[in-house]
């Protein structure tokens, strides 16, 4: 499995402590126009969860006007992988990583994917 440019810059990142980063973005707070917030990667007692940000000095001159005394917009997202259709079903946040239970799950998923399309090709044969 190849990895993805993201993992390996996160890899070398140390991680920091939720005071620590707290502080950091209450000093830029009111200059952020956007924050997104990603699940890295999850474990018993901790989650690492990575926060990237857009300020509002990066945007053209007429969109800051417009939008210079509003609050940042936040977003938290969790990547979802292909094999989980089921809402119901649980599923591994840390799918992205990769490791071997994500190989079988693909695996299981791909398996019955093929199965699937087959039976529908072999029915409109006949």
């Amino acid at each position: 499995m190849q990895e993805k440019p993201e993992k390996k810059a996160n890899d070398k990142k140390t991680p920091r402590s939720l005071a620590e980063v707290s502080a950091a973005l209450n000093e830029i707070y009111k200059n952020l126009y956007d924050i997104n917030l990603y699940i890295y990667k999850s474990k018993r007692k901790s989650t690492i969860i990575e926060i990237q940000y857009y300020p509002k000095s990066r945007l053209d001159i007429d969109f800051y006007e417009t939008s210079k005394d509003r609050d940042p917009m936040i977003h938290s997202k969790i990547g979802i992988p292909p094999y989980a259709s089921d809402k119901k079903r649980k599923y591994d946040v840390n799918w992205e990583l990769g490791g071997m239970r994500y190989q079988w799950n693909s695996f299981l998923y791909s398996l019955k994917f093929r199965i699937k399309y087959h039976n529908r090709i072999t029915a409109k044969d006949f």
